[in-house]
């Protein structure tokens, strides 16, 4: 099986992931869609390596040896941990929140918190009340 390789960059981050698994680059494809964009020429931070042997998965990260899966599931989760951990080198003088928003007239309300805590809840139900002349956040 060939080795197929896609570049992307998620905020701002440039990443390439290469593996000779065809699902689960179409499955780690599908699951980031809302994160990454094409990379458009820049080249990538760090490599990820994701190969299938007969019995397990390895998963390189610039070359390096990471981790070995047996099973495809944790793969995904794994990648996406070692993607944040070097976002977070790569942006270090950035503050990163685990928040929801919203802007309106260049005033911004950043409801932030732990998960389950009704982050999205209240930023979607603000959103969905949201009218041009209703007035909130004014």
């Amino acid at each position: 099986m060939s080795i197929i390789t896609v570049r992307l960059e998620a905020l701002s981050f440039p990443f390439a992931v290469s593996t000779n698994d065809k699902k689960f680059l179409s499955e780690f494809v599908k699951l980031n869609s809302a994160l990454t964009v094409p990379l458009n020429g820049k080249p990538p931070v760090v490599q990820y390596d994701v190969i299938r042997h007969n019995k397990y998965f390895c998963i390189k990260e610039n070359g390096k040896f990471r981790q070995r899966y047996a099973h495809r599931w944790p793969l995904y989760l794994f990648v996406m941990m070692c993607l944040r951990d070097n976002l977070y080198v790569f942006h270090k003088d950035y503050l990163f929140l685990h928040s929801g928003g919203v802007v309106k007239n260049n005033n911004a309300l950043i409801l932030v918190g732990p998960s389950g805590r009704g982050k999205s809840t209240l930023t979607l139900s603000l959103l969905s009340q949201y009218h041009p002349h209703s007035g909130w956040l004014d």
